[in-house]
């Protein structure tokens, strides 16, 4: 990588990380801290912007491409991981969209190969941020099968524990939500949070 394709990178790095939808992406995933035990089942390449930082103050990336490649990554596997229509996966196009105009910027980048940034078939559910970009699975031709009787199940089975399970699944989310406000209130945010951060006070705002 060029001189100054670094500098336009770490001038990138830079918007993307002071973004206010990028407090999700800043470290990596701890699958401990957030109870999400399969993360690392289903994403194979982690990765966040912290990463990419270190990464290109070390000089590690050898061409733009790849330093694109790691910064898509970090949207594909929030989508992969949380289903399209979760919040951190549209923080993960908010932020998807910056890039592509701060890439429009960047002298010579054009003549570079396109990268995919979103998987093509994605799950609706779970929640978190980051994984490997999601390959798309061929449709299943349809096959004639021979009749056959079907018997009812017994009514002895045991039914499944999906209270527990959904009681697991709301404490995940209680608790990315707290992270998320606990972050807000940081003085690094202040300049655009501070109005919500008390009651709206209809008398004294008139």
């Amino acid at each position: 990588m060029a001189r100054e394709q670094h500098k336009f990178c770490s001038s990138f790095l830079k918007s993307l990380k002071n973004h206010p939808s990028a407090v999700p992406f800043l470290e990596p995933v701890d699958p401990a801290k957030y109870g999400v035990s399969d993360y690392f089942d289903i994403i194979k390449k982690p990765m966040d912007l912290g990463t990419v930082e270190k990464k290109l103050n070390n000089y590690e990336y050898s061409t733009v491409l790849a330093f694109v490649q790691d910064v898509r990554q970090i949207f594909a596997n929030c989508i992969m991981y949380n289903g399209k229509g979760h919040a951190f996966s549209v923080f993960a196009k908010d932020l998807d969209t910056l890039f592509n105009q701060l890439l429009s910027k960047m002298p010579g980048l054009k003549e570079e190969p396109a990268v995919k940034t979103e998987p093509s078939n994605v799950p609706d559910s779970k929640i978190c941020l980051s994984g490997e970009p999601f390959a798309s699975k061929a449709p299943v031709e349809s096959m004639k099968r021979p009749k056959r009787t079907i018997k009812a199940p017994s009514k002895d089975l045991p039914e499944a524990p999906s209270v527990k399970r959904k009681k697991s699944k709301l404490n995940q989310e209680l608790s990315f939500c707290r992270d998320v406000i606990r972050e807000l209130r940081k003085k690094v945010h202040w300049a655009y949070a501070y109005p919500f951060y008390e009651p709206v006070d209809a008398e004294k705002l008139g």
